[in-house]
């Protein structure tokens, strides 16, 4: 019979693959359909969202903190499952039976060819994309910039600036890749990702960060030879749309067409 530890090495060597998503907040009602063949867990803390959940074939996964309409507020509390901090807890326990945790943003649409396309390409502990512009590297104030066209960025902006003012002064370096956090994943289980994915949710949290695109760059300065970093629009193409904008959008161009 198999000891504890022996069944847990067992359990992380079967290379299990599990896809996390997470909706926080009153603000998004509609969901896209989970990837059918891996086990998909949908985190809120939106009782309502439960029925729509369910029918799109996720794991419903209730988090009890508060309800909010504000951006920023549910924004920060997103942070504590794309950064794996739940698994901390006792009742989550059994994620460690999963080698791979693919961590996606609600307004992707991942679909079982691509989870197996980033098993695939995987060669590393930590896999994700670059940002939209597709350049390996940019200035972080570049990144800055861009956030002010989001408001709930744009609200905590003294916070960014001063965050990456201490960490130039700090040693890290201002030319960086940024990474898109909408589509991560992490095997979890190994001691460096641990380190960087607490380091980042920490910062997150100290400075109320919600851009953790600027947050992740900083941190990752110490952990790049554990990160693999690709162009997903060149190599995963992945559709990225809210999916009650796409809603509308079909809607929209269905009345175009009746006309």
């Amino acid at each position: 019979m198999l000891g504890g530890a022996s069944l847990l090495n067992q359990l992380i060597n079967q290379g299990a693959t599990c896809v996390i998503g997470c909706v926080f907040g009153k603000k998004f009602t509609e969901l896209y359909e989970a990837p059918v063949n891996y086990e998909s867990y949908l985190f809120t803390n939106n009782e309502s969202l439960q029925p729509e959940i369910e029918k799109k074939g996720w794991k419903y996964v209730h988090i009890d903190s508060p309800l909010s309409d504000d951006a920023v507020e549910s924004t920060l509390q997103v942070k504590y499952i794309k950064f794996l901090q739940f698994i901390k807890e006792e009742r989550f326990a059994y994620f460690v039976k999963y080698k791979n945790i693919i961590v996606v943003d609600h307004k992707l649409e991942l679909k079982d060819t691509h989870v197996e396309q980033i098993l695939q390409k995987n060669k590393n502990k930590v896999f994700l994309k670059y940002h939209t512009s597709g350049l390996p590297t940019i200035r972080i104030w570049d990144e800055v910039e861009r956030s002010m066209n989001q408001e709930r960025y744009l609200r905590n902006m003294p916070q960014i600036i001063n965050y990456i003012n201490l960490k130039i002064k700090q040693g890290y370096s201002e030319y960086m890749c940024i990474p898109a956090c909408g589509l991560i994943l992490y095997q979890h289980n190994e001691p460096e990702v641990r380190e960087l994915l607490d380091e980042v949710y920490n910062d997150i949290m100290q400075w109320s960060i919600c851009n953790d695109q600027i947050v992740w760059a900083m941190v990752s300065q110490k952990y790049l030879d554990h990160i693999q970093m690709i162009h997903f629009h060149k190599e995963i193409p992945i559709k990225w749309a809210n999916p009650e904008r796409h809603k509308k959008s079909l809607k929209k161009r269905w009345c175009f067409l009746k006309k």
